[in-house]
């Protein structure tokens, strides 16, 4: 695990390359069990001010492993299946401290979720998906829900832009889950 952000990105390609075995449902709920309540703010963090070439945050990679290592062990995820485990586990950790983040902001991300096609055996976009015709009609569909768009953070797209990436990809890793 030299540097997060690439290797998920690395993974998530060999993902679509050769699909991952079925998780359990055990398997897929462990990592949102197990993660310590700061790790999601610093993988959140992290991928918003990613730069390339930027080294990797050692206490994000710990925090991470502990987690892989647990969940292989208890949820007997098979050692062919570790880079795309921890893909999943980066992606759900995120998804659900980003979902946290736009909740307290009052983003309805039920709305991202419809706009972008996101969820189980829906459309689940990668980045290069994702179009600027799908931003506006967030926003637009946001605005159309009270949610006043001039008044969110700075950070918020980038926020709602790492929230898709992350969703997209955790289900896309969990469309085999039985």
């Amino acid at each position: 695990m030299r540097y997060l952000v690439p290797l998920a990105a690395a993974v998530a390609a060999s993902i679509a390359a050769h699909p991952a075995a079925a998780m359990t449902p055990g398997q897929a709920a462990c990592p949102g069990q197990l993660a310590a309540k700061t790790l999601g703010p610093m993988l959140a963090k992290e991928m918003m001010e990613y730069k390339a070439g930027q080294a990797q945050n050692p206490a994000i990679a710990q925090a991470v492993k502990q987690v892989l290592d647990i969940c292989i062990k208890r949820e007997k995820v098979s050692a062919d299946q570790e880079d795309a485990y921890t893909t999943y586990i980066i992606s759900r950790v995120s998804h659900d401290d980003l979902s946290r983040q736009l909740g307290a902001m009052k983003v309805p991300t039920v709305i991202i979720d419809r706009v972008f096609g996101l969820g189980l055996g829906l459309r689940n976009p990668t980045p290069d998906q994702i179009t600027e015709d799908q931003f506006n009609a967030l926003v637009k569909e946001l605005a159309s829900a009270g949610v006043k768009i001039d008044s969110l953070p700075e950070d918020a797209m980038t926020m709602m832009g790492a929230y898709v990436a992350v969703t997209g990809e955790m289900y896309r890793d969990m469309a085999l889950v039985s």
